[in-house]
């Protein structure tokens, strides 16, 4: 399963959210910082091009970059709650016990996702 990864992402902040809200809200909320951190490493990969002159300068407006994250948000959330995906996703992770990446490796890809947008945004 390539999504796997990503599945046990969205799971580590599903059960997070879980012991404090509802079904529908702890889906909403994975799927909103799932889509925050797409998004950064995407404007991420547009400002390191952007810097690099493989794009030439196109300043995204403001309703764009919202409209953007929206899509990417309502997308996530359609994908997860569709199907009751949510469910396969929580069963998969909660019955397997040995799971090749853990906790370590999503820290991991957070803080590097944070340090190389710092990196971009301060580049030359």
């Amino acid at each position: 399963m390539i999504l796997k990864p990503y599945y046990y992402l969205f799971y580590r902040i599903y059960k997070r959210q879980r012991t404090k809200f509802g079904e529908f809200e702890s889906i909403s909320a994975a799927a909103m910082g799932l889509s925050s951190l797409v998004f950064l490493n995407l404007f991420t990969i547009e400002t390191l091009m952007e810097k690099l002159n493989v794009l030439p300068l196109f300043p995204f407006p403001v309703v764009l970059v919202i409209i953007i994250f929206l899509i990417l948000m309502s997308s996530n959330t359609l994908y997860f709650y569709s199907k009751q995906r949510y469910k396969k996703i929580e069963a998969l992770f909660e019955n397997n016990k040995k799971i090749s990446f853990g906790l370590g490796w999503i820290l991991i890809y957070v803080a590097l996702s944070f340090i190389v947008f710092f990196y971009a945004v301060n580049f030359r």
